[in-house]
């Protein structure tokens, strides 16, 4: 899908993503910026700059040649940058795209986002960073950004060396990310978003480098039982599993539920939408957590829930599009009715439930708790709220 990206009246920025779940969490992770923009102080062509009178400059270098945008860099004297996007022209003959030391001639940026050129087919084009390129923002950057890289080139993470404010690390649909497990320390990174990368599943995950995670991502990488299991233990022997507050493993190769979530005494937002999870057992949700915010299974194969599965402190729960036929007391009534004193919710529509005695606790006993329960149908497409509870006068 092609989105375009309006930042003024002459300036459009196409970029080629697939959208998904992950597409959204970026979305929600990235800086706002006020709409108000002025005319920058300086030439900074042929890079688009405009000046946003609440954060600062917001520069934009749109298929300029890597020794273009060290001119621009050279010859204007702006000292911090609010935002700054690259993407870079590659050198096609080795199809890389190399940032050298000192990219930016000591000037500082806030937020770095480094698209390499989007490619129809084929390889995406390797990054390379030199390990100073970006040491001059190092005491302010918040934010950075790697989009649409082929980072095999890559032996570490050596240039985030000293971003002791970096909070956001974004790798989004890149390849060969293995230089990720050689990560400088991040002590105050509390969000890291990896989302339709490969070579996640054979890192040793750099847990000791992230010390205050909050928020979680690793949507759509490939990721199995095994590769997930080894990522959340590193994450559990660090200071972060008292930190994280949001995980996202969706979309990936998962048959069960990880064991290791269980430890995550401040985790209350877990997706795992996407996989093939058929089986829900007792314990495999029992978060330490006393209030779960957000619970996404949505499309998992979901066929079984054992009793005791869902909590009575579950907020949102998102079990759409799955195979489960029984609606039964025993799995689902202790959470419908914490989700009344929570003013929560279950989405459960496109699941093929049988109407039958089965579902006399809810139609008749307890029909209040369907103020709660979003889009369940029966088989034949009868919505619960449509059923009579007169039909269940015969149902022990």
């Amino acid at each position: 899908m092609k989105v375009q990206v309006i930042l003024s009246t002459i300036v459009l920025i196409l970029i080629n993503f697939t959208l998904t779940n992950a597409a959204v969490e970026w979305s929600l992770m990235r800086p706002a910026i006020d709409k108000a923009v002025l005319p920058c102080p300086e030439d900074y062509s042929p890079c688009y700059c405009g000046d946003y009178p609440t954060f600062g400059l917001y520069v934009v270098c749109e298929l300029v040649s890597i020794e273009a945008i060290v001119s621009v860099f050279n010859r204007t004297t702006g000292s911090d940058i609010f935002w700054l996007q690259l993407r870079p022209l590659p050198d096609l003959s080795t199809r890389g795209v190399n940032i050298p030391a000192d990219l930016l001639n000591g000037k500082r940026a806030r937020a770095i986002d480094l698209y390499c050129p989007s490619v129809v087919s084929g390889d995406l084009y390797r990054l390379s960073i030199d390990t100073y390129a970006l040491t001059s923002s190092e005491d302010l950057i918040e934010y950075f950004y790697i989009l649409g890289c082929d980072l095999s080139q890559q032996t570490d993470f050596n240039f985030l060396t000293g971003f002791n404010k970096l909070m956001n690390l974004y790798l989004y649909g890149s390849t060969n990310i293995q230089a990720f497990q050689n990560l400088p320390a991040l002590p105050n990174m509390v969000t890291l978003s990896i989302n339709q990368c490969t070579g996640l599943d054979s890192i040793e995950f750099p847990a000791q480098s992230l010390p205050k995670l909050q928020q979680v991502y690793m949507t759509d990488n490939q990721l199995d039982d095994l590769s997930a299991s080894n990522i959340l233990a590193s994450i559990n022997s660090s200071t972060s599993v008292d930190t994280v507050v949001v995980f996202s493993l969706a979309y990936n190769n998962l048959t069960r539920i990880p064991d290791e979530l269980v430890l995550f005494s401040q985790l209350n937002d877990l997706s795992l939408s996407g996989n093939r999870l058929p089986f829900i057992s007792s314990s495999s949700l029992a978060l330490p957590s006393p209030r779960i915010q957000r619970l996404a299974l949505t499309n998992v194969s979901l066929n079984t829930i054992e009793p005791g599965a869902l909590k009575a402190n579950v907020v949102l729960a998102d079990l759409t599009r799955n195979n489960l036929t029984q609606f039964e007391s025993l799995v689902f009534q202790p959470m419908l009715e914490g989700m009344i004193t929570l003013n929560g919710s279950l989405s459960i529509d496109s699941n093929p439930f049988e109407c039958d005695c089965t579902l006399a606790w809810l139609i008749r006993d307890n029909r209040n708790l369907l103020s709660v329960v979003h889009g369940a149908t029966c088989s034949n497409s009868t919505r619960f709220e449509q059923l009579n509870p007169n039909g269940f006068s015969e149902c022990l």
